[in-house]
């Protein structure tokens, strides 16, 4: 079975880089920039995992999904935050999420992205480059 991964960030050449990225890996990319759509993304596409930035220009990633882990049965897909940002400040991260800090390499977003799925939190020190 092939991993839907769900990507959503503001900046759209972002996202065409990640795309690329992926491109001949057996993973299908779902790509958008409406962050504030996450709950009808996820109902619509049913990603294995989400990977979203936190600073969007109209939206925070972490606030966006604290509201879509609110939901009911929101818990079990993994949620994946890329930020450039390494301050303080963004708030605390919701369950069953991980972070990651850009620039990132494919690998290192490979083995966060395994390791959400098996079900381990993980931040971008805790992986090996």
């Amino acid at each position: 079975m092939r991993t839907k991964v769900l990507m959503i960030d503001d900046d759209e050449r972002y996202l065409e880089l990640l795309e690329i990225m992926f491109e001949g890996d057996e993973m299908d990319i779902i790509v958008s920039t409406q962050g504030h759509e996450l709950s009808k993304l996820v109902e619509l596409h049913r990603p294995h995992v989400i990977i979203m930035d936190i600073l969007m220009h109209e939206h925070n990633g972490i606030g966006l999904a604290q509201k879509y882990r609110a939901m009911p049965n929101s818990h079990n897909v993994p949620i994946i935050f890329m930020s450039a940002w390494t301050g303080s400040g963004e708030g605390k991260l919701p369950r069953n999420s991980s972070r990651i800090f850009k620039p990132f390499t494919y690998s290192e977003l490979i083995q966060i992205i395994n390791r959400s799925l098996n079900g381990a939190d993980a931040t971008a020190e805790q992986i090996e480059s």
